[in-house]
């Protein structure tokens, strides 16, 4: 009876173990074609509160640029941009949510252009509404 639950429970780990590893495979793969796409800036909701906009803003040669979305964005979802702002200077991120608060960030030296940036709003509640760089 013994030997039956560690062969149980030996199986359940190792298809844990395998479902893990395809979930982290299936993830790289979506973050290979969003880089190759030029995507280097990621922003997902894991927030109480529905997004009704996105705008990423920066100078560039003096120039205001801006890269945004209009959508309804709720929890777990996520919306994609390209951004080239120089070293110098920071994005801007400004959040419209349902609640018709407006959330404001910069994203600083943790920004790097050639790499996949991540960050998540989170909050709501009683708690404050972040936005938090994230190495997932």
């Amino acid at each position: 009876m013994k030997k039956w639950i560690v062969a149980l429970v030996c199986a359940i780990a190792a298809g844990a173990a395998a479902g893990g590893i395809a979930t982290w495979a299936v993830k790289e793969e979506k973050t290979e074609a969003l880089e190759r796409s030029g995507c280097n800036l990621v922003i997902g909701n894991d927030s109480e509160a529905t997004i009704y906009a996105i705008n990423v803003s920066y100078q560039k040669d003096r120039e205001l640029q801006e890269a945004g979305i209009s959508q309804y964005m709720n929890r777990g979802t996520e919306a994609f941009f390209s951004v080239d702002p120089p070293e110098d200077e920071d994005c801007v991120v400004t959040i419209q949510l349902g609640s018709h608060q407006v959330v404001t960030a910069r994203l600083g030296e943790e920004f790097e252009q050639d790499e996949m940036n991540i960050y998540w709003l989170t909050g709501g509640g009683d708690a404050e509404y972040t936005l938090e760089y994230r190495e997932d």
